[in-house]
């Protein structure tokens, strides 16, 4: 009688709540296209865009950088949203500029650049091609993991080459090998993919579920020489608000591929350390120590509201469902309506205060952000419809929420 109760009065509130926002997030997706149509108006065919600042306008970048495959992914997820078969023969075109990064073994980020592109085309057109592709990438990440360590190597440059560095915003990555394993590349990589999970979980997650940035390895004997915070003018104390989010989103995404129970239980800490610490707008600073002139930063709640979503899908009772789809659901409200949207602003960008590269990207719009509030709407939008289920005390039918959206999905 009291569970009964207890979803009925729930029910009430959640509709009412959800009707309100269905109705805003409809709106923001008009807005959102709009932007995208006037991001692909700056942009040269051969160049990706990445941040945008105090003159609205995107800076391009090169298929080497790092967030160059959130430019065609963000395409992809718009095509998705729209159905338009002009954004998706920009999606084509900006995609098959990337072709070559397949073949790139220098570095973790072409989880980012591959399975963004190629990972939503295939996903959305099943062509072939991009299968291989995707295969082929994977098995170029593949060749920087480590079986001492028990993961893939982050940075190998300079300095940074002379210990094996794993940084959370990897997790993310790891994506491509799962996809790999499952589609024609080697079965082993799905292993290299939860090892690797595991090992952020028990080494860059502190005991409160706050994350380290960065932990060094002896990538001969496989032991810890060093966790810290890297990140521009970070303290090894203090919390990157977007590694706290890469790592919400990965250690989620990992579970859901390996239904591992250790990834699932660090990673509702991780999401419950977020959420404790969040401003009542729902957007932290860059860095959870709040100091003077320090910038918000609105990718940090933007992946971490996709990983939220789907975790509401994945975690075991109804209770926690209803929790983290709810605040889920503040994040994208917050997001939606208010002066994160860059509805009136002068920004191509589809949010504002972001807070990328220190000393060079603060306070405008950013790619990735922008790519991973599409991926929520589109999330929002397959899952919003069965917490009725939950809500009128059903169980859930969840069989098929892989069917409704399997965004492959990266970033740094």
């Amino acid at each position: 009688m009291k569970k009964n109760l207890f979803a009925m009065c729930l029910c009430i509130g959640f509709s009412n709540a959800h009707a309100d926002l269905d109705s805003l997030v409809n709106a923001t997706k008009k807005f959102a296209l709009e932007q995208v149509v006037a991001t692909k108006n700056q942009m040269p065919n051969d160049k990706f865009a990445r941040f945008a600042g105090e003159d609205g306008k995107w800076r391009a970048v090169g298929s080497g950088d790092w967030t160059a495959g959130f430019y065609p992914g963000y395409l992809w997820l718009a095509y998705e949203l729209s159905k338009d078969t002009a954004i998706k023969g920009w999606a084509e075109q900006a995609t098959s500029q990337l072709e070559k990064m397949q073949h790139d073994t220098s570095t973790h980020d072409i989880g980012f650049t591959i399975n963004t592109s190629f990972g939503n085309g295939y996903r959305l057109t099943q062509n072939p091609a991009y299968r291989v592709i995707c295969d082929t990438a994977a098995g170029s990440l593949a060749t920087r993991y480590n079986p001492m360590v028990r993961a893939t190597r982050s940075w190998s440059w300079g300095q940074w080459g002379k210990v094996f560095n794993v940084i959370v915003d990897n997790l993310v990555n790891l994506e491509l090998l799962y996809f790999g394993a499952k589609n024609g590349g080697d079965p082993k990589w799905a292993t290299y993919a939860t090892n690797h999970a595991i090992r952020t979980a028990q080494e860059n997650v502190r005991a409160d579920g706050s994350i380290f940035h960065l932990v060094s390895y002896n990538e001969t004997t496989g032991v810890v020489i060093k966790r810290q915070n890297f990140y521009g003018n970070l303290t090894d104390s203090s919390t990157w608000a977007r590694g706290q989010a890469w790592t919400l989103y990965g250690l989620t995404m990992a579970y859901r591929e390996s239904h591992n129970d250790t990834l699932l239980k660090t990673a509702q800490k991780v999401a419950d350390w977020f959420l404790n610490h969040l401003p009542p707008d729902h957007v932290p600073y860059w860095d959870f120590i709040e100091r003077p002139n320090t910038y918000r930063d609105v990718s940090a709640s933007a992946i971490a509201l996709s990983g939220l979503l789907e975790l509401s899908t994945l975690v075991k009772t109804d209770s926690l469902r209803i929790h983290y789809f709810t605040q889920a659901s503040a994040i994208l409200a917050s997001l939606c309506n208010g002066d994160y949207l860059g509805r009136g602003k002068n920004t191509a960008g589809i949010l504002v205060h972001g807070h990328g590269e220190p000393g060079k990207e603060k306070d405008g719009s950013i790619i990735y952000a922008d790519y991973y509030f599409l991926q929520s709407i589109l999330r929002y939008e397959a899952y919003q419809k069965r917490y009725s289920n939950v809500f009128n005390n059903q169980k859930p039918n969840h069989s098929n929420l892989k069917k409704d959206i399997k965004t492959p999905s990266k970033g740094k």
